[in-house]
């Protein structure tokens, strides 16, 4: 039996939101927050040329954002994988962006949650983050 072919069209990285799903990612001065977690997920053609060297390259060089990687084979033209992503908000939407604009991926989309990085004191090694509320 033939496996069916993913329809795939190419979308923004970031889509428009609606007031209601924006006022999480805004403080109360009306600024992004600084720090949030997020998912990244795209779904390119592993045909393309280089592609997937270049999205692995991407990963490496921002290997302090990246805090895992999933990847998923759709059908014999299509991969998706799925970032897990922590730290400065506009850096997490810059590599976003990147990721995005390459060419042959097919769709991309970000997920944001905003936390507060202050965290709590203590010493062993790492940062906490809590989700803002």
């Amino acid at each position: 039996m033939r496996r069916p072919r993913w329809n795939i069209r190419r979308f923004s990285a970031h889509p428009t939101l609606s007031q209601r799903e924006r006022v999480p990612y805004f403080n109360s001065i009306g600024r992004e927050a600084p720090h949030c977690v997020a998912s990244l997920s795209y779904v390119y053609n592993h045909h393309e040329r280089q592609l997937a060297e270049r999205l692995t390259d991407l990963q490496h060089h921002a290997h302090d954002l990246v805090v895992s990687a999933m990847h998923v084979h759709l059908d014999h033209d299509h991969c998706l994988e799925t970032l897990f992503l922590k730290g400065a908000t506009a850096a997490v939407r810059e590599l976003a962006d990147k990721l995005g604009a390459e060419r042959g991926v097919r769709h991309s989309s970000l997920n944001l949650i905003p936390v507060d990085a202050s965290g709590h004191d203590h010493d062993h090694g790492h940062n906490h983050a809590g989700p803002l509320t």
